[in-house]
């Protein structure tokens, strides 16, 4: 694991996407919608 991993879920946003894309090396990215029955 990276030294540097965060160890809570990442909110990413358009904002900051770009950033914590540069800061960490492996990315896992769970998209999600409220109103998708598979989702919840």
């Amino acid at each position: 694991m990276e030294k540097n991993m965060p160890n809570t879920p990442l909110n990413l946003t358009d904002a900051n996407i770009d950033e914590n894309i540069k800061k960490y090396k492996n990315i896992v990215i769970d998209c999600w919608a409220p109103w998708c029955g598979p989702c919840r």
